[in-house]
């Protein structure tokens, strides 16, 4: 928010026009990149968004806190691209991102990152605590010098060729990291923790791809040709224009101006019908969405139960990873049947997502997991407020009534002031 609001600013100052609901990602980013990011495991939602659009755009190396690993998978996705490399077996396609682990001696891996570092290659590093080692200081801080027409960067005590195309990105699982502020000024600090919008937006997409896996593969493709047809359309607007603008003399005389024109109508016209086209489609697949919708709500909410009660307990830690396992394995062995499909998956769910988390809590803790499990589902389906809530768990604040306590001292002021 603060990004943003900055942003703003900047463009009033220098007085840059701008529409009235201004959106400052749509200067950084365009729809087409954003459905690719989605298509390689970025959630949809605003947040993870911006967080995507900062890590594309920023100078600074990102450092992101990504305690579900879903920055995690993303990157390695986003940076498989179209260089692929046959693995030694000679089926296998192995991405050129190199991964690196704290765990790991530095000198199983400095060579092969000096050789990203000359070439432009990616690098993550992954799973990182709160301390970083040393020997990344120079590199974070993007210590580079001219030599000789060609940049050298410090890495350890050597200096070595620098490629402008060079990536480095750096995760953590922890969820509340504590980093002191000599790293904080050489990185990009970027949250990825789960949202609720994202994580059902997520389970939603998980659902629809076991459940309609044709229909959600061709809903994905429908997706990145519509926003690449968008882009052309307005690609042959600017051409047309620019032509119109360049143009001297009588336009009717120029027959390769006349021609050129006729050509990008017809391509204009096309690329039109294909936007409709497409339109009717996405139409199609929402509806099937919509169907599966309360499913994903349902599955979500519960996600943030199981990730409460690491309050309780800190070993009560559980992955976004086998919390989406439970998931699959109820869409998968729960009853068939077209009506109430939605429901038997909802119930298999809460079945085997309650019996696999109680295994690992201690008696104690069991009534309370049911309990928050019971007021999470009633919140989801609006049967209790947030003020209802709060009574149940701290009772009521007030102590002055209208009508005048009518018992003989049985009930206590407070009690009376309640109900």
């Amino acid at each position: 928010m603060i990004i943003k609001d900055s942003f703003l600013k900047f463009l009033r100052e220098h007085k840059i026009p701008m529409s009235e609901n201004p959106e400052p990602l749509a200067l950084l980013i365009d729809d087409a990149t954003k459905a690719a990011w989605n298509n390689q495991g970025l959630p949809s939602d605003q947040v993870s968004t911006e967080n995507g659009t900062i890590l594309t755009n920023s100078e600074r190396y990102p450092l992101m806190i990504d305690p579900q690993m879903q920055a995690n998978r993303w990157i390695k996705e986003l940076e498989k691209g179209p260089e692929k490399e046959k693995g030694r077996d000679g089926g296998q396609n192995r991405s050129r991102l190199l991964i690196i682990r704290p765990t790991q001696n530095v000198n199983e891996y400095a060579l092969n990152l000096e050789l990203c570092i000359s070439q432009g290659l990616p690098v993550l590093l992954e799973n990182i605590d709160e301390n970083i080692d040393p020997i990344f200081d120079s590199l974070l801080a993007q210590k580079k010098i001219k030599q000789g027409g060609s940049w050298k960067l410090k890495f350890g005590d050597n200096f070595v060729d620098y490629s402008p195309d060079f990536r480095f990105y750096v995760t953590t699982k922890l969820p509340r990291p504590h980093y002191p502020p000599e790293v904080c000024v050489k990185v990009t600090l970027l949250n990825f923790t789960v949202t609720p919008e994202g994580l059902e937006d997520n389970m939603l997409n998980i659902v629809v791809k076991a459940e309609e896996p044709s229909m959600e593969e061709k809903r994905q493709n429908n997706i990145i040709e519509y926003f690449k047809n968008k882009d052309r359309q307005k690609q042959t607007e600017d051409n047309i224009l620019q032509m119109l603008s360049e143009a001297s003399g009588n336009i009717l005389d120029n027959e390769e101006l006349v021609e050129t024109l006729k050509r990008s109508k017809f391509e204009a016209q096309e690329i039109e019908n294909k936007l409709q086209e497409q339109k009717r489609d996405q139409e199609k697949f929402q509806v099937i969405r919509n169907f599966y919708q309360k499913v994903a709500r349902r599955v979500s909410a519960l996600f943030f139960v199981v990730a409460d009660l690491a309050n309780i307990e800190p070993v009560y830690q559980y992955s976004l990873d086998w919390y989406i396992g439970l998931y699959l394995e109820a869409i998968r062995t729960s009853t068939p049947g077209k009506e109430r499909r939605c429901e038997n998956i909802i119930e298999k769910f809460t079945e085997i997502l309650y019996d696999n988390v109680c295994r690992s809590l201690l008696e104690k803790d069991k009534l309370l997991f049911s309990f928050l499990i019971c007021m999470k589902v009633m919140q989801a389906e609006d049967k209790v407020t947030t003020a209802e809530l709060r009574f149940l768990m701290v009772g009521g604040t007030k102590i002055e009534t209208e009508k005048p306590n009518p018992t003989d001292g049985w009930l206590t002021q407070k009690q009376w002031a309640s109900i």
